[in-house]
C-alpha cells in the first residue's frame, strides 16, 4: 500500500493530505473487492474451462480495480479556488467589479496585468486538465495492452498443452 501512495504523491506533486487519503481508501476498497470475489469464485464451482475461467477473472478484475481507479482519477482534479473561480466567471468577476475588488469600471482596449494573469492562470488550468486527460487515456491503453498480452498468452498456452 505504501508504493502506491509514494506512486500517488510522486504522479501528483502538491496534492494535498486529503487526496492521499481518498485514493489510499479506493486502493484499499479495490484490495477488499478483490478478495472478497476470490473469496466467492472459491466457494463457488469452478468453471471447467481455462479460458472460461480467465475471462471471469478479467471481468472482475475490471469491476473491482479499474473502475474504482478511474472514480479516484476524476476525484482528483484540479478544482479551482475561489480567486480563479472569480477571475474565469466573467458574470462572477463582473460582480466583483462593481464592488470595487478590481478597481472599478472595466477599461476597454487595454491589457491590464490583471488579464495576464487570467490568461495565464487559464493556460495552465488547460495543461493541467490536458496533461490528466492524457494520462488516464495513458493509463488506459496500458491497461488494454497488457489484457491483449495476458489474452494472447493464455491463447498460446491452451494450444501448446493441446499439442503435448
Amino acid at each position: 500500500m505504501l508504493p502506491l501512495l509514494i506512486g500517488f504523491s510522486k504522479s501528483n506533486p502538491g496534492t494535498q493530505q486529503s487526496d492521499m487519503v481518498s485514493y489510499a481508501k479506493v486502493v484499499s476498497d479495490s484490495f477488499k473487492t478483490g478478495i472478497d470475489v476470490m473469496k466467492s469464485v472459491q466457494t463457488k464451482e469452478k468453471p471447467s474451462n481455462a479460458m472460461e475461467f480467465m475471462k471471469v477473472m478479467k471481468d472482475l478484475v475490471i469491476e473491482g480495480v479499474r473502475n474504482p481507479l478511474l472514480q479516484a482519477i476524476e476525484k482528483t482534479q484540479p478544482q479551482p479556488s475561489a480567486f480563479e473561480q472569480i477571475l474565469l466567471n466573467p458574470e462572477m468577476r463582473s460582480a466583483a467589479k462593481e464592488m470595487g475588488m478590481f478597481g472599478g469600471g472595466d477599461s476597454k482596449g487595454v491589457t491590464t496585468a490583471i488579464d495576464l494573469d487570467i490568461e495565464k492562470l487559464r493556460g495552465e488550468r488547460m495543461m493541467d486538465m490536458k496533461r490528466l486527460e492524457l494520462e488516464n487515456q495513458k493509463m488506459l491503453l496500458e491497461i488494454d495492452a497488457k489484457d491483449r498480452k495476458s489474452d494472447e498468452y493464455k491463447r498460446l498456452r491452451v494450444v501448446n498443452t493441446t499439442f503435448i
